[in-house]
C-alpha cells in the first residue's frame, strides 16, 4: 500500500541569474528522505533481476546487495526534492516554466540532502508607452486602394490561363497558342458566366474588385500590425530565457515541416536537398524566435495591463471546433492555444485603434 506524505518546505536561498532563471539551494532533513525509502526500493527492483523474484518485488536487504545502498539514497533524494519542489515554488512566489535542473550537492545516511534547483522564470518585463507608439505607428497607415487597372490585369491573367488550357486540351500546335496568348481575350458577359456564379461582365468585375481589397486589407492589417509590435519590442526591457526561445523555434520548425511536407516533399530529403541540418535551421531561425517571443510576452502583458480578455462564447466555440480537428490533442491544450491567439488579436486590435 502507498503512503502519501505531506510535503515539507525547506528554508531555500535563491539567486537570480542571467536570462530569467534562477538557483534555488537548500537542505532537506534526513527524516524527509526516509518517508520514500519503501517507494525508491521498490522503484531500484524494478530494474534488478534476482532468481525467485519478480522485478519490483525484492526484499530490500537483497536490493541494496546487489546495487549498493547509495543508489537507493539518490532514488530517495530524487523523490523527495520532487515533492518539495513544488511548495519551494509556491511559498517562494517564484513563477518556473519547462523542467527543474535539479544537482544534488550532499548525500549520506542519516544526514541532511543538500540540493540546487536551477529553474527558468517567466522573465521581468518593462513594457514602453506602447499607447504613444501605436499611436504614431497608426497615424502612418496608408489607405488599402485597388485600382480599376489592377482588376484589369487580374481578369486578364485568369482568362490567358483559362485560354492556354483550352488550347492545351484541344492539342494544338504550341507555338501557334502562343501566337493567340498575345492578343487580349475580352471579358463577355458569357465569358463571366461560365468563369462561376457571375450574372455578367460587370458582377465578375465587382467581385473580383471586392476580393482584391478583402486580401489587401488582409495584409496590409497584418504588416501593420508587425510594424505596431516590432516598434514596442525594440523598446520593452526582458531577459527571455531559453527555454522560451527554444519553444517559438520548436513551433517554428513543426511548422515549416508540415509546409514541406503539404509540397510533397519529405523533410529529410528537402534539408538533403539544400545541405542544412535541423540545428543549421535553429540555429538561423534563433533571432525570429527571439523576436516572436518578445512579441507573446509584450502582447500578454498588455492584454494584462488594459484587462482584454476573450469572449467566452467565441473561446468555447472555437475550442470545439479545433478540438474536432484535432480529437488526438489534449483539450486543455487547446483552449490555451485559442485562449492565448484570441488575445493576442484582442490586444492588437486595442493599439490599432489609438489614434
Amino acid at each position: 500500500m502507498t503512503t502519501e506524505h505531506t510535503s515539507f518546505t525547506p528554508s531555500v536561498t535563491i539567486t537570480k541569474k542571467e536570462r530569467s532563471t534562477v538557483e534555488i539551494t537548500g537542505e532537506l532533513p534526513f527524516t524527509e528522505l526516509e518517508k520514500h525509502r519503501a517507494t525508491a526500493v521498490a522503484r531500484v527492483s524494478e530494474h534488478v533481476q534476482l532468481d525467485g523474484f519478480r522485478p519490483g518485488h525484492i526484499p530490500e536487504a537483497l536490493v541494496i546487495k546487489q546495487v549498493g545502498d547509495m543508489v537507493i539514497l539518490e532514488e530517495m533524494a530524487r523523490m523527495a526534492i520532487s515533492k518539495a519542489y513544488p511548495s519551494i515554488v509556491t511559498s517562494n512566489a517564484i513563477d518556473a516554466i519547462g523542467h527543474p535542473e535539479i544537482t544534488i550537492t550532499k548525500l549520506a545516511s542519516g544526514s541532511p540532502l543538500g540540493f540546487s534547483i536551477t529553474t527558468a522564470v517567466m522573465p521581468e518585463i518593462t513594457l514602453p508607452d506602447y499607447a504613444a507608439l501605436a499611436k504614431t505607428v497608426n497615424a502612418k497607415k496608408e489607405t488599402v486602394t485597388v485600382t480599376d487597372e489592377e482588376v484589369e490585369k487580374t481578369i486578364g491573367d485568369v482568362l490567358a490561363h483559362r485560354h492556354d488550357d483550352h488550347v492545351h486540351d484541344e492539342t494544338c500546335n504550341h507555338d501557334h497558342a502562343e501566337e493567340e496568348t498575345k492578343t487580349p481575350i475580352e471579358l463577355t458577359d458569357d465569358i463571366a458566366r461560365s468563369l462561376g456564379d457571375f450574372t455578367d461582365a460587370a458582377d465578375l468585375r465587382a467581385k473580383v474588385k471586392e476580393n482584391m481589397r478583402t486580401e489587401k486589407e488582409h495584409r496590409a492589417m497584418q504588416a501593420h500590425r508587425g510594424a505596431i509590435m516590432d516598434a514596442i519590442v525594440a523598446e520593452m526591457k526582458t531577459d527571455v530565457p531559453d527555454i522560451i526561445i527554444e519553444g517559438e523555434i520548436d513551433r517554428m520548425m513543426s511548422q515549416f515541416e508540415d509546409n514541406i511536407s503539404h509540397m510533397g516533399l519529405k523533410f529529410d530529403a528537402y534539408l538533403e536537398h539544400i545541405k542544412k541540418t535541423r540545428d543549421d535551421l535553429r540555429a538561423e531561425w534563433r533571432p525570429d524566435g527571439e523576436k516572436s517571443a518578445k512579441t507573446q510576452l509584450a502582447l500578454t502583458a498588455i492584454a494584462k495591463a488594459e484587462h482584454l480578455s476573450p469572449d467566452t462564447e467565441r473561446l468555447n466555440a472555437e475550442t470545439t471546433l479545433l478540438k474536432e480537428q484535432h480529437p488526438n490533442t489534449s483539450e486543455q491544450h487547446i483552449r490555451d492555444y485559442v485562449e492565448m491567439v484570441l488575445g493576442n488579436d484582442a490586444a492588437l486590435t486595442f493599439l490599432e485603434q489609438i489614434t
